[in-house]
């Protein structure tokens, strides 16, 4: 979920999970609402299996907990990220771990997915792309729709990062991803990267 979808706002996270069903598997509760302070880590955390790889949803937007992944749902996520059994491993999150306007110990995180081998990080909230490479790839993908910011204090690799409406295309191949980036308005390519799964 992103800042329009937390609980700080009315009905929100009601709205959410009427509209999209996903798995109970996030080691929260359901209870969360718009006057309760009680995790709301179901369908806002959770994972999935999807042919080789093991997808993870964060949840950068917990009430009275806003920009972290720590306590539970750190825990949940080392306990997630520990699962054997697959070549790759995706993390999204709303807040980026890099760049700016990022989650808080960022670090921390990033250590963490170093040490799993998580092959891709994907975060929005900036409406802009910007792509990363480090030991762990990060991509922010923010140019959906709404109105667009300036790129210019987003670290990229390679110059990749534009500020234009856009969305990113990715396939899997064993171990290795390619991914481009799409302009929405005229199909034309922003950038293209090739990454393999580290370890």
């Amino acid at each position: 979920i992103g800042n329009h979808e937390n609980p700080r706002q009315q009905n929100s996270l009601r709205r959410y999970r009427e509209v999209v069903i996903h798995p109970l598997n996030g080691n929260g509760s359901y209870t969360c609402d718009d006057t309760n302070n009680a995790p709301c880590w179901n369908e806002t955390t959770y994972w999935f299996r999807y042919g080789n790889s093991l997808f993870i949803s964060l949840n950068s937007e917990e009430k009275n907990n806003e920009n972290n992944i720590n306590g539970n749902q750190r825990a949940w996520l080392n306990k997630t990220l520990n699962m054997t059994g697959f070549t790759n491993k995706f993390v999204f999150l709303h807040k980026p771990i890099k760049g700016e306007s990022i989650v808080l110990e960022p670090d921390v995180l990033d250590q963490m997915f170093d040490y799993y081998n998580v092959t891709a990080v994907f975060a929005g909230d900036k409406h802009y792309y910007c792509r990363n490479n480090t030991q762990t790839l990060y991509i922010i993908s923010g140019g959906g729709g709404a109105n667009l910011v300036s790129a210019d204090n987003c670290k990229a690799t390679d110059n990749a990062k534009v500020s234009t409406f856009h969305f990113v295309n990715i396939t899997v191949s064993g171990n290795t991803i390619n991914g481009t980036a799409i302009n929405m308005s005229n199909g034309a390519v922003l950038d293209t990267f090739q990454w393999t799964t580290p370890g």
